[in-house]
C-alpha cells in the first residue's frame, strides 16, 4: 500500500511554485524552479508504488491539488491512482462543519512552526531571499505531513478503511 501525501503552493492563475509529496519511508520530497517537471513527480510517484510493492496506490490532497496537477503536467492520476480529497473524507465520514486544514489541524492539535497567509507566501517565495523562500518550503512541508498525520486520525478515531476511502475517490 502505496500512500503520497501531496501539497502545492500555487500563484494567482492557477501555476504551481511548490510541489511537496510525503510518503512515509521516502526522504523529503519537494520540486520546485527548474526542477518542477512531470518526469521528477511521476520518478517519485514510481518510486513510492514500487518500494511497498503495491498495486493500490492511493494519492491524497486537501482541495484541488491533485486536479490541478493533473492538468498541469498531462497525467492521468485520477486514472492510474485512487487520489483522494481529505475535504471530502473529513465531510462524508465525521460531522465537521469546517474542514478546511487549519481548522483541522487547531482542533486535533497538529504542529506547525510556520502559518503565513497565502499574500505572505507569494511575497516569500517571489523574493528570491532564500531564507524567506526557506519559510514557504517548511510551511508547504509540515503541510504535507499534517496532511498524513489527518489520514491516519480518519482511520485510527473514525474508522475509515481503504474500501471506504476508494468510495469517494475522485473520478477520472
Amino acid at each position: 500500500m502505496a500512500d503520497v501525501f501531496i501539497d502545492c503552493e500555487w500563484n494567482p492563475g492557477e501555476d504551481v511554485t511548490i510541489l511537496g509529496a510525503y510518503s512515509p519511508g521516502q526522504s523529503r520530497f519537494q520540486l520546485y524552479d527548474e526542477r518542477l517537471t512531470r518526469n521528477r513527480f511521476s520518478r517519485f510517484i514510481n518510486l513510492c508504488r514500487a518500494r511497498n510493492n503495491s498495486q493500490y496506490t492511493f494519492l491524497f490532497c486537501h482541495g484541488p491539488d491533485v486536479g490541478r496537477l493533473q492538468k498541469k503536467f498531462s497525467l492521468k492520476l485520477k486514472h492510474d491512482y485512487f487520489c483522494i480529497n481529505t475535504i471530502t473524507a473529513f465531510n462524508t465520514f465525521t460531522q465537521f462543519q469546517n474542514a478546511s486544514l487549519g481548522h483541522l489541524e487547531r482542533y486535533f492539535g497538529l504542529a506547525r512552526r510556520y502559518a503565513p497567509s497565502s499574500f505572505e507566501i507569494r511575497n516569500l517565495w517571489n523574493s528570491k531571499d532564500w531564507k524567506k523562500r526557506k519559510i514557504v518550503l517548511e510551511y508547504n512541508w509540515e503541510d504535507c505531513i499534517n496532511l498524513w498525520r489527518l489520514v491516519n486520525v480518519l482511520k485510527d478515531r473514525y474508522g475509515v478503511t481503504r474500501s471506504k476511502f476508494k468510495e469517494i475517490e475522485m473520478k477520472p
